[in-house]
């Protein structure tokens, strides 16, 4: 799942929402898959043409990591999955976001305790699949109950059963 199409589903769940991304031609690639989104979730009945609408005020654009994420509770990494990128990512949020803040990191095939070892912050990673209609949260050996509550209760906002893990 791109990280727009997330977005959509953060945003239609109330959620305040920041996309990040250095490359502005990124940011106007992700806001067309958005209205189409948008536009596919009225017309298949999912939500109201209002609903949508109102989406859109909570929505905020970045190119600059350290701003996007400065006041972050629950941050996702969705860029593209190659261990060297999301390591490199890791690293940049673990300098730059609050202290509190929880870190998701979308997964196909790499593993948690690849990525979250990069940080000094591993307890507070976790990996997230997300499937149909069901979304898997993969926690790490030193993945904080507190991280693992905080995921499974954001993605049950966007509408997915959760089922977690252990690496």
């Amino acid at each position: 799942m791109s990280g727009a199409r997330l977005a959509q589903q953060a945003l239609l769940a109330g959620r305040r929402v920041r996309l990040e991304d250095l490359l502005p031609g990124s940011l106007r690639r992700a806001r067309g898959v958005m209205e189409e989104e948008f536009a596919r979730a009225v017309s298949q009945g999912r939500c109201l043409p209002d609903q949508a609408q109102a989406a859109w005020p909570r929505l905020e654009w970045f190119t600059d990591i350290e701003a996007a994420v400065a006041d972050a509770e629950i941050i996702i990494d969705a860029t593209p999955e190659s261990l060297e990128n999301k390591q490199e990512i890791l690293l940049i949020l673990d300098r730059m976001a609050p202290p509190a803040a929880h870190i998701l990191i979308l997964l196909e095939n790499l593993r948690l305790s690849e990525l979250a070892g990069v940080t000094y912050r591993e307890g507070q990673c976790a990996g997230l699949r997300l499937h149909n209609s069901t979304a898997e949260i993969m926690c790490g050996k030193e993945t904080t109950a507190a991280t693992a509550n905080a995921a499974a209760e954001f993605v049950r906002q966007l509408g997915y059963a959760v089922h977690i893990t252990r690496e």
